[in-house]
């Protein structure tokens, strides 16, 4: 009886791609706006490691950014029919898979869509202003 629940609990737990699937999303936020949710692994990261990879990735593109990042600068790149990229300045910041996706219940073109609206309304807030106010 127990073998049959945990079979039954691991067969929900993944998806029809194979990909196991978060409970609980984990959030990633940038300037204290949650941009994404990611409930799958992509490769052999788990979704918090992934949301580790995009601090670490995000904080390297606006070190080296020679100017401010802007909506313009933020697009997509499709991969393939299954991933499409988010990309700053040509560096892929996130990858959208058909795990993501489908633990979303669209195609991984309109997530990245969603998400890409998002990090476009949040990355540019990111950028070091001029103080014209003084000392």
């Amino acid at each position: 009886m127990r073998c049959t629940i945990l079979v039954v609990a691991i067969a929900i737990a993944v998806t029809s791609s194979g990909h196991a699937v978060a409970d609980d999303p984990v959030v990633w936020s940038v300037a204290g706006q949650q941009v994404l949710r990611l409930r799958a692994p992509y490769k052999s990261l788990t979704p918090e490691q992934r949301v580790e990879q995009l601090d670490e990735r995000l904080t390297e593109m606006l070190s080296v950014a020679a100017r401010p990042i802007g909506p313009a600068d933020i697009c997509l790149k499709v991969t393939s029919k299954e991933t499409v990229s988010i990309t700053i300045n040509g560096k892929v910041l996130v990858t959208v898979s058909a795990a993501d996706a489908a633990a979303n219940n669209c195609s991984p073109r309109r997530l990245a869509e969603i998400w890409l609206a998002n990090v476009r309304k949040t990355v540019p807030l990111l950028n070091p202003r001029e103080n014209r106010g003084g000392a």
